[in-house]
């Protein structure tokens, strides 16, 4: 792949896919809007009411107490949980968002807020497309080492890049 002059893409996983969605809710009033947004088990919903939540709340390496820490780290308040900027579920007219890749993991707290993001995007017209990687866990982007990790990095790279060159051509 080659280079495209003036095209950006966004990508995250965990709090950066929640940077990366954010940054295409607020850029679609200001542009220019990323051509791209790829999402892997992004944050999505500070609220922190989605049932993955309590399901995995401990002792699947991303927990509830390390959640509602990093939460307390990142808002000034907690009335912020609303705002679309901090959770992009709640954007309006969510239509006009760039076409999105979203991979989850069966075993995450994040799970389900990734796939109602997902959901959300699809329902309002926007191209996307969810997996959600059933037998791993929070962070799994990150260990190349387990069993079929790099064929999954390779995946939501090679699936990225894809979307990217789609949305130019």
């Amino acid at each position: 792949f080659a280079a495209i002059p003036g095209a950006v893409a966004v990508m995250g996983d965990s709090a950066g896919g929640n940077l990366a969605a954010a940054v295409c809710v607020v850029t679609r009033e200001t542009g220019p809007t990323p051509i791209a947004q790829s999402l892997v088990y992004p944050a999505t919903d500070l609220r922190m009411g989605m049932p993955s939540i309590e399901t995995f709340a401990e002792g699947f390496l991303l927990g509830k107490a390390d959640m509602l820490w990093y939460r307390e780290q990142y808002l000034s308040e907690p009335s912020q949980v609303l705002d679309p900027r901090v959770s992009p579920l709640l954007a309006d007219s969510p239509g006009d968002l760039p076409p999105a890749r979203i991979w989850t993991a069966g075993f995450d707290p994040l799970r389900d807020e990734g796939m109602a993001y997902a959901q959300r995007l699809t329902e309002a017209g926007v191209d996307c497309a969810a997996v959600c990687v059933d037998d791993q866990i929070h962070g799994f982007f990150g260990m190349g080492l387990i069993p079929g990790g790099m064929g999954m990095i390779e995946d939501v790279c090679r699936t990225t890049g894809e979307i990217v060159h789609a949305s130019v051509q």
